[in-house]
């Protein structure tokens, strides 16, 4: 099993055609989804209640419950793909999902990239720190000034953190502690190398009752959370936002609310009335869809994405079918994945673990550094070197790759 080599990573030529520096403009996203009869919804599954794995590896939460529901509204299946929250509008911007739904705040500087569905919930920001530790009644900048502030990548909190608090001289750079799992950044609050995570308020309570965290502040601002769609796709955000109505008026949101998050009707902030639009036209037999940008291109450098290709040694039939390996024994995991994305990667590309369902699900893997150049469009194989828990059971662990600048995808 190559017990005793480092972990490496093996370029494979390109298997496909290389991509050009900029996404094709493909069809009408809707009229494909139709044609198809299958919805991709991009995903960042590390947030309890809204998107998680439950204990049989499954996709569970407020989101995915909601994106079924419109699914069937929409005479759709709804597939789930899962990313990095940061990866979240690069993967619509490379075709690896149609929609992107996990706990997204609707923001000015967020329309820029994309288009938004109707406000489906409307949570409010939460500082989540230890149970020891004492906070005034909002997390100001005032308040937070010095503290050791811990985000998520890709959020409005990192950018609140940095405009209000870096910027204005408040919080040194390396106070600014960013997570691409903000699970992991709970979780070392109370290791004492945290002392607040900014995040919503729902996923901070599911985090208190696992205990040794506390919601310290909570922010009277409010958050409203939409699915992002890629731009110009008028036709396709007609339709989620007729489905979006249809289950305001029927209650069902109300419904996964009391399930999901705990919240009874009556504590549900109303979200806006929707502007009135003409409703989503039906395509004439046999016309060919018509070609529209997907999404607004990026606004400098190249967009990074990464899509699984196989499982070359130990394939877990995405744990339906979890190999069994001996206790305490090493082995080497192996996968063959595709630079999705418009951007090569080098060296300072690394596939790194990320999170998983239990701590010992890292097994002892390493970050694994990309050797060469991987060109668009080319596959390439990591090799793990990994040692099985010396407890039984399953183990799930997820692993992301980084660019150069820290940044999952």
């Amino acid at each position: 099993c190559n017990t005793g080599a480092e972990p490496t990573a093996t370029p494979i030529p390109p298997t496909d055609t290389p991509v050009s520096d900029q996404p094709a403009a493909p069809e009408d996203a809707w009229a494909r989804i139709q044609a198809a009869g299958t919805l991709v919804a991009g995903v960042s599954a590390d947030y309890p209640p809204f998107e998680s794995y439950d204990e049989n590896f499954k996709l569970d939460g407020f989101d995915i419950a909601l994106m079924k529901a419109i699914g069937q509204r929409l005479g759709v299946e709804v597939e789930f793909n899962d990313f990095a929250f940061d990866g979240l509008f690069g993967a619509m911007q490379l075709g690896q999902a149609d929609v992107a739904i996990s706990a997204i705040s609707e923001t000015q500087e967020r329309r820029e990239q994309v288009d938004f569905s109707d406000v489906y919930f409307i949570s409010q920001g939460v500082a989540l720190g230890s149970d020891q530790r004492q906070l005034d009644v909002t997390p100001t900048a005032d308040n937070l000034q010095g503290l050791r502030v811990a985000v998520e990548g890709g959020t409005v909190y990192e950018s609140w953190a940095h405009s209000d608090l870096i910027d204005q001289g408040l919080l040194p750079e390396t106070n600014l502690l960013v997570y691409s799992d903000v699970e992991q950044a709970v979780k070392d609050v109370p290791r004492g190398l945290v002392d607040v995570v900014l995040m919503d308020l729902q996923p901070a309570q599911a985090f208190v009752q696992q205990g040794g965290v506390a919601i310290l502040a909570e922010d009277v601002t409010v958050q409203r959370f939409a699915i992002a769609i890629p731009k110009g796709q008028d036709l396709l955000r007609r339709a989620i936002n007729q489905a979006l109505s249809q289950l305001q008026g029927e209650k069902l949101i109300f419904s996964l609310a009391e399930q999901y998050l705990d919240v009874s009707p009556a504590d549900i902030v109303p979200v806006p009335l929707p502007t009135a639009e003409p409703p989503t036209p039906t395509a004439a037999p046999n016309q060919p869809p018509t070609a529209v940008p997907t999404v607004a291109p990026p606004p400098a450098g190249c967009i990074d994405g990464m899509a699984w290709v196989a499982d070359l040694s130990f394939d877990d039939s995405n744990m339906t079918s979890p190999p069994v390996v001996p206790p305490g024994q090493s082995f080497v995991k192996s996968w063959r994945v595709r630079n999705s994305g418009t951007c090569t990667w080098n060296s300072s590309y690394v596939l790194g673990y990320d999170h998983g369902n239990v701590p010992a699900a890292q097994m002892g893997g390493q970050p694994i550094s990309v050797q060469g150049t991987v060109a668009p469009g080319a596959t390439y194989d990591f090799n793990a070197n990994l040692v099985a828990p010396t407890a039984p059971g399953a183990y799930q662990g997820f692993w992301q790759m980084r660019n150069g600048q820290g940044r999952s995808f």
